[in-house]
């Protein structure tokens, strides 16, 4: 807005931003590109199969048994912070008579690990996300060094 002559001009007060940053915490996850609790919720159930049937390849190895038992609790503990309910879900298998070999223990671990590392840019909730990162870490630490 000008002034009087010979005084400087005031300037408009500024409008609200287009889109605050402060309002982005408010955002449905969907709109941020985060999943939806219930896609999260049917993952974690997803991943919680997974390791019960991974658990029961390991049947007879104590050092893979104590890991799968590791694994299957903090399955349960992502999906028990979405509301979910650990004790529905249930491994789709049976164990095997014969032992596995470590290529099925490799290859399970890399898929879940795998899955992991897909499923985290989408988890909004940082406690929800630990739980997965360390259940990924975990994958990755059983597969050597070289995974990752």
């Amino acid at each position: 807005m000008p002034g009087k002559r010979g005084e400087p001009a005031t300037p408009e007060p500024p409008g609200p931003p287009a889109s605050p940053p402060c309002e982005a915490a408010f955002a449905d996850d969907l709109y941020m590109g985060f999943a939806p609790r219930e896609e999260l919720r049917t993952a974690c159930a997803a991943l919680l199969q997974a390791e019960r049937a991974l658990g029961r390849a390991a049947a007879g190895i104590p050092a893979r048994q104590a890991e799968a038992r590791a694994c299957e609790r903090l399955a349960a503990a992502a999906l028990a912070a979405l509301g979910g309910d650990a004790d529905a879900v249930t491994a789709d298998c049976e164990p095997r008579a014969d032992a596995p070999g470590p290529e099925t223990w490799q290859a399970g671990q890399a898929a879940l690990a795998a899955r992991l590392s897909a499923l985290l840019p989408r988890v909004r909730d940082d406690r929800l996300h630990a739980l997965l990162s360390d259940l990924r870490g975990r994958h990755l630490a059983s597969l050597g060094p070289d995974a990752g």
